[in-house]
């Protein structure tokens, strides 16, 4: 499945083919990954170098590394928590401001709409459809919160552009709340 490695930082183009086997749908959430001294094996490296990129992957939040008799290096179901957390980091490190975070989700919502208007199904739009009208309802109520309404709206609209693919369906959640969830919090503290 993997090819030996030869050039580089030897641990990032472990990174590099994992990453590429997960995204090109070779590996999905549950599948275990062969065994350390496999791995070595298979990439033609050392087992430190192998663990140093397992353990790479796992702080991105790609892969789940269990121990003991069951054990292993499993691939996760999609999560927002490693981004979350970057995005945090640049912002209590001044490396982005609230402007910059804004700017980047004015370009991912584009895209987001622009691909949910060429893939969303029946069920993506009837969902669109609910949330709307629970949003216009609570406004017609009085209620002036809408922030709930807001996540609602761009979780469905994110379930409707890429299905799985942009979801965090596998934790029990709307596709894409993690991320809108995330980003709620961040602006509060």
């Amino acid at each position: 499945m993997f090819q030996r490695v030869r050039v580089g930082k030897v641990s990032e183009e472990v990174v590099k083919q994992v990453q590429e086997a997960i995204f090109g749908g070779l590996l999905e959430p549950g599948d275990r990954l062969p065994p350390e001294r496999e791995l070595a094996e298979q990439f033609g490296l050392s087992r430190m170098s192998v663990r140093l990129a397992l353990h790479t992957l796992e702080s991105s939040g790609l892969v789940e590394i269990r121990v003991g008799s069951s054990g292993g290096a499993f691939i996760r179901e999609p999560n927002f928590d490693p981004l979350r957390e970057t995005l945090a980091s640049m912002l209590r490190s001044k490396k982005a401001s609230i402007l910059d975070l804004a700017e980047a989700r004015k370009i991912v919502e584009t895209a987001t709409a622009e691909l949910a208007a060429q893939r969303a199904t029946d069920d993506d739009l009837q969902a669109l459809r609910g949330v709307v009208e629970a949003a216009r309802r609570s406004f017609e109520s009085g209620n002036l919160n809408y922030g709930p309404h807001s996540v609602n709206f761009h979780a469905a609209l994110a379930g409707g552009s890429l299905g799985t693919v942009s979801s965090d369906r596998g934790a029990g959640r709307p596709a894409g709340t993690g991320a809108h969830v995330g980003t709620s919090r961040l602006l509060r503290k």
